[in-house]
């Protein structure tokens, strides 16, 4: 049996202002290639599959259509989705009946239950909640039935909703406990079992400045590596970097589909071809290479104003008819270096090359010791001179070094705003006196 594992589609995501759809179509159409290719029995999605809980109708309709294709392609595709941190799992399960009928089982939470205690003893508890893992353990067969393997789909549990644990990882370990048990009173020898997770690992890898550090809590992750009872392989959604779990031999993250911030840029991504014949697997990395790159410049070295100039003119030249190919570019520069004049030129440097400019980046380079000598790096400005400037562009330089990224057209429009205000006022004044 061949099963294709993947996750962190985060369909509808947009990159710096920019609608990344299309790039995600790109993928699917990729993925469908796989499906046609390969005839797998299964296909299963570990989560995220859409940017955020309420979807734009494209981002859904992209999905419909991709599983739509998926069914239709390959007849006998069994797939299992769960939600991820990002889903909604109530839009998610929504159409789970419907979709069901088509061997897409998906899957948003853990189900709770009230358990009742009958006592004469009004002072005593009226019941509790109990946590239910039957509906996910979910058999899936090969074409004549005579193979059968064992999915568990955990989709990503919030804190609220643990009932007795004392903390998040202990609950998480509980819920792992109970659906190891129960798909152990279901299957027969040598069945494998495969569990899909939307979870945080204790020691996973998680890039500097990626988008998963706002995502990831310290209280909220999974220790992995002592489990006696495990399944039998773990593809956890979740961590955009593709890795084995530390400590475990038989769980790892399969990674987003896409970087999603210039931190992953040097991620690879792919899906995972899962075969076996039984109760041994073999798992197989299959590599897609993104529509779009993600480049900085410059990567290393010093990041004057004429350093990035260089860099940008050795960038490809605009390919008119191949505009969905266009890479995603950070320019790097000096803080104190950054003015109007200077953005101006990178923005002209870069209106002939093939890139999408998503994001210019303040780089420290002697501006702590200057700091202390009262200038300004060095352009040889004192600090107090930043008042004789245009207000606007003191406001610029000045949010940049405060935040270490440029004001967004929205804050440019109403710092305008207020700056008009404020030389109405100062006419207002001057003209009474």
């Amino acid at each position: 049996m061949k099963i294709i594992i993947t996750s962190d589609w985060h369909l509808g995501s947009t990159f710096h202002g920019t609608d990344r759809l299309p790039e995600q179509k790109h993928f699917l159409e990729w993925l469908l290639s796989q499906i046609e290719s390969l005839k797998p029995e299964a296909l299963l999605v570990a989560g995220d599959i859409f940017d955020n809980g309420n979807p734009s109708a494209a981002a859904q309709e992209t999905y419909f259509e991709f599983l739509s294709k998926a069914t239709t392609s390959c007849p006998g595709l069994q797939t299992v989705i769960i939600a991820g941190n990002h889903d909604s799992a109530m839009r998610l399960t929504a159409p789970a009946a419907l979709l069901s009928k088509h061997n897409i089982e998906v899957r948003g939470k853990v189900q709770r239950n009230w358990i009742h205690y009958e006592s004469e003893d009004e002072n005593s508890a009226p019941g509790r909640w109990e946590m239910s893992v039957d509906d996910l353990v979910i058999p899936i067969y090969n074409d004549d039935k005579s193979e059968r393997v064992w999915i568990l789909a955990l989709p990503y549990v919030r804190s609220s909703e643990l009932t007795q644990a004392e903390s998040y990882g202990k609950g998480m370990r509980e819920i792992i406990t109970m659906l190891m048990e129960r798909v152990n009173s279901l299957r027969a020898p040598r069945e494998l079992v495969v569990m899909i997770a939307h979870l945080y690992a204790t020691g996973a890898e998680i890039a500097d400045g990626s988008s998963e550090r706002i995502l990831v809590g310290g209280l909220e992750n999974v220790a992995l590596n002592d489990f006696e009872e495990h399944p039998d392989y773990l593809a956890s959604g979740h961590i955009h970097k593709r890795q084995r779990i530390k400590g475990t031999d038989w769980a790892r993250y399969s990674g987003s589909i896409m970087p999603m911030s210039f931190a992953e840029k040097n991620n690879r991504h792919g899906i995972d071809l899962l075969t076996t014949d039984g109760d041994s697997y073999d798992v197989e990395f299959i590599e897609y290479t993104p529509q779009r790159k993600l480049i900085e410049i410059p990567e290393e070295g010093t990041v004057l104003i004429e350093d990035v100039i260089e860099a940008i003119n050795d960038l490809p030249p605009l390919d008119q008819e191949n505009l969905q190919t266009m890479s995603y570019i950070n320019v790097r520069m000096a803080r104190e270096e950054m003015d109007m004049t200077a953005r101006k030129k990178i923005e002209d440097a870069l209106s002939s090359r093939h890139v999408i400019f998503a994001k210019l980046q303040s780089v420290d380079s002697n501006l702590a010791q200057n700091i202390q000598d009262g200038r300004d790096g060095e352009t040889g400005i004192r600090y107090e001179n930043l008042y004789k400037r245009d207000p606007m562009e003191a406001l610029t330089i000045g949010f940049i070094r405060e935040n270490g990224v440029e004001m967004s057209d929205r804050q440019i429009e109403l710092a305008q705003m207020v700056i008009d205000e404020a030389r109405k006022m100062e006419t207002e004044v001057n003209a009474e006196v």
